[in-house]
């Protein structure tokens, strides 16, 4: 996620997109020179997001 400008995850087979999520840390990284964005609210809510849809499958 830290990498990311896109995350998208896809079902088991036959592998269809599930989801497609923005997600804008490393600008912040770069931009801001943020250097605690792991600890963020909004880095915990994409988190939870991603792990949930990961599990459901």
């Amino acid at each position: 996620m830290l990498l990311a400008s896109r995350i998208i995850v896809l079902s088991r087979h036959p592998g269809k997109v599930i989801e497609d999520i923005q997600v804008n840390f490393s600008r912040q990284i770069i931009e801001e020179r943020a250097t605690d964005i792991k600890f963020s609210p909004e880095f915990y809510k994409y988190r939870e997001q991603l792990l949930r849809l990961i599990n459901s499958q």
